[in-house]
Order: C-alpha cells, then sequence, then structure tokens
C-alpha cells in the first residue's frame, strides 16, 4: 500500500494510492514521522489528530532538515481520518487513509516557494521511509 498527497493550502494538487482489502476485524500498528522541511518557518506548531484524538502537538525545528519526531499507534483495519494542523500560520489538512497492513506515514511541513505557500505532504508506505 502507498499513499502520497500533495497538499498546497488545503487543497490536494496529487495523490497515487492503491486498493486496501476488507478489515475483519483486524488490528495493525500505524508508525508516524514528521518532520518540517519549511526554512520559511524554522519553528513549526504541528498538531496531528487521528480520528478526532489528538496524537502529537508539537514545535518541531528545522534544524538539518533530517530531524524528525516518531512514535506509533495500534488502529483496525479500514479508513482513518487524519487531521494536520501547523498553528501559527494557520495551514491545515484532513485526509482519509486506509489501513490494511503496517505502515509508515510521514509527515512534512514544507514552503512551496513558487507559490509562497506552505503545505503538508503525507507518504504512506508499507515499509519504513527513508528520510532524505
Amino acid at each position: 500500500m502507498k499513499t502520497i498527497f500533495f497538499v498546497i493550502g488545503g487543497l490536494i494538487i496529487g495523490t497515487i494510492s492503491a486498493t486496501t482489502v476488507s478489515s475483519g476485524g483486524k488490528s495493525t500498528r500505524l508508525n508516524f514521522m514528521i518532520s518540517n522541511q519549511s526554512l520559511e518557518h524554522k519553528n513549526a506548531r504541528l498538531v496531528i489528530e487521528l480520528d478526532g484524538k489528538r496524537v502529537f502537538m508539537e514545535t518541531m525545528p528545522v534544524q538539518s532538515q533530517h530531524f524528525y519526531k516518531q512514535f506509533s499507534y495500534d488502529v483496525s483495519f479500514g479508513p482513518h481520518t487524519l487531521a494536520l494542523e501547523e498553528t501559527q500560520i494557520p495551514v491545515n489538512h484532513r485526509a482519509v487513509i486506509d489501513v490494511d497492513k503496517e505502515s509508515w506515514v510521514h509527515i512534512k511541513f514544507a514552503h512551496n516557494k513558487l507559490t509562497n505557500h506552505h503545505h503538508f505532504i503525507v507518504e504512506i508506505d508499507d515499509k519504513p521511509i527513508f528520510i532524505k
């Protein structure tokens, strides 16, 4: 399973996704990796909610752009609502992700110099994501 959302100003500008299987009441682990990639906003206050429950709220520094925070949650198979927010600018985004096996969710807060907008990029994969 791999899903990539490209989001600018709360609008999805492109996605790649794969089909999922029926849940059958199963559960798995959802692993999150969060990073601030915005050189224009070096200390982003990021909030993440999963199915309406706040699971992360921290000020994330850019540092070397290779800095990230990681945490995991056990979730049931099926759709889950992911809500992302940077509280100082503000920028927010909501997406529904389908989970059918252990997955890694990489959330990047970034700035597009061409449009001068901050946005979130969410990558979901079935293996750990290499931080570039």
